[in-house]
């Protein structure tokens, strides 16, 4: 496994200069029971006290597991703070809403909800799971999950998670008896969809390149070095649908890179769950940092 973090002194110095945002997302994750933490426990003072534990049990427990996947780069960690950083500035939000609260509280919440979206914070972390001279780069959701079913989804997995517990702590017990099963069942299956958008990857390896986009194929296919003609941004104008072509952009926002190849290669292509052989010579993908993927295939000489 890709084993490139140093943890001697020279090492973390070298870290953070190189990855700033994975540093300043520990340490507002760190530091959030100073600001945020305050700011609930205010807001809680005047509720019941079987509310006051659950709450806080709650609240505590999202740091540790957040605090935790901070610390461990894995796509499954990049799920988990990519789910609690937000949850934490709508809690902030309601803390604010319901008492009188500092404005570093919400700021503090704020800034770490940009900084566990930032491009750069999710392809540190996926790239974690690389093996020996692997880089795995994170593509972008598709358009219509980003501005769709992302919000809807993520919001289905976090009150999932709460609703029921406090509702018991409410005292609503036919409520909370019923929310807890069914609450746990819809987060489950939420939180499944939004961890297949962490595992949407183009992997560089020593031949070449792998796409990995379950959504749109059946397995993961590789494009050799030697097969790759050329890899650049595709230009406004150009045909995008072709029956050699493959797009696992999926209406993605930001640059498409188009890749070509010198002859076609067989994919199995997934179109509404049916499955089907299309050759292709040519591929529409859309990197979370399109920029660095260039300059990546750039130095590995991915052009045959």
């Amino acid at each position: 496994m890709n084993n490139d973090h140093d943890t001697s002194p020279r090492g973390l110095v070298a870290e953070i200069r190189a990855f700033p945002a994975v540093f300043a997302l520990r340490l507002l994750w760190l530091s959030l029971p100073f600001t945020v933490g305050a700011t609930l426990g205010t807001a809680l003072d005047d509720t019941a006290r079987s509310i006051q534990i659950v709450a806080s049990t709650g609240m505590w427990t999202a740091w540790v597991l957040g605090l935790t996947a901070s610390l461990i780069r894995r796509p499954l960690s990049l799920t988990v703070v990519r789910v609690i950083g937000p949850a934490m500035l709508v809690a902030a939000i309601i803390a604010a809403v319901a008492s009188d609260a500092h404005p570093l509280a919400l700021a503090h919440a704020g800034a770490l909800s940009i900084i566990v979206l930032l491009p750069e914070v999710g392809e540190r972390f996926v790239d974690g799971l690389s093996y020996g001279d692997e880089r795995r780069v994170l593509l972008r959701a598709p358009f219509p999950v980003l501005v769709g079913t992302l919000p809807l989804t993520w919001a289905i997995t976090v009150c999932g998670i709460a609703a029921g517990p406090l509702a018991l702590a409410a005292q609503k017990w036919i409520l909370g008896a019923l929310l807890i099963p069914i609450g746990l069942g819809l987060a489950y299956l939420s939180s499944r969809a939004l961890h297949g958008l962490t595992r949407r990857w183009v992997i560089f390896v020593p031949s070449g390149l792998v796409i990995h986009d379950l959504m749109q194929t059946r397995e993961p296919f590789l494009l050799r070095r030697m097969d790759v003609q050329s890899v650049g941004p595709l230009m406004a104008g150009d045909e995008v649908g072709s029956s050699g072509t493959i797009d696992v952009s999926q209406n993605a926002l930001g640059i498409v890179l188009e890749l070509k190849l010198s002859r076609q290669v067989e994919v199995v292509r997934l179109d509404r769950r049916i499955a089907e052989v299309q050759m292709i010579d040519r591929v529409l993908f859309s990197p979370s940092r399109p920029g660095a993927t260039l300059a990546e295939a750039k130095r590995r000489k991915v052009v045959g």
